[in-house]
């Protein structure tokens, strides 16, 4: 399981931290708000093919699977594996029922789809991308999900707020990336 921030990978972070190990200060001296875009990603790699595993991260019915809050999961009339298709949600949560609506904004060949969140106030997008790992492993596929958020503009957040949904994110992620692997590697 892999996790970077902001759509970084491990090379692109490295000469960061390298820079702040080499400056006691750096942390100290570096903005405390911003008000920019800012992106979490995470990745797991699974072992079954590419495509049993967009069918079944597709459906919307693995959402009762993966998440125990889910109590309806179902696509909405209209297009399907397209840009319009809208999946809808019923969760059960302390504060009551909540749904929510995720639309289809790209769908790119080799098992990429961008979708946002349609109840959202702010720009919250996020990006599900499947890779083969044949070169790799010999078998198997990653899935990567990124969740990019841009505030409002003229929105100030503070730093520590970033902080915060980027371990919330890795967190989420990481329990379904796991259940998601554990499902099917099981089957």
């Amino acid at each position: 399981m892999r996790c970077w921030r902001g759509g970084q990978t491990p090379t692109s972070v490295m000469p960061v931290r390298w820079g702040r190990r080499n400056n006691p200060r750096a942390d100290a001296t570096e903005a405390e708000q911003g008000s920019g875009p800012f992106a979490f990603s995470c990745s797991v790699n699974i072992r079954c093919s590419p495509d049993r595993l967009w069918n079944f991260i597709w459906d919307p019915r693995s959402q009762l699977r993966l998440d125990d809050e889910v109590i309806s999961a179902v696509t909405m009339p209209g297009p399907v594996r397209a840009v319009g298709e809208v999946q809808a949600y019923l969760r059960r949560s302390s504060m009551g029922l909540e749904g929510s609506f995720l639309e289809v904004v790209e769908y790119g060949p080799g098992r990429r789809a961008v979708y946002r969140a349609v109840e959202e106030p702010s720009e919250e997008i996020g990006t599900l991308a499947i890779e083969t790992l044949v070169e790799e492993t010999g078998d198997g596929c990653r899935l990567t999900h990124v969740q990019h958020a841009a505030p409002g503009e003229g929105y100030i957040y503070q730093s520590d707020l970033v902080r915060q949904l980027h371990v919330e994110h890795v967190s989420k992620f990481t329990a379904v990336n796991e259940r998601i692997r554990a499902i099917l590697e099981a089957e």
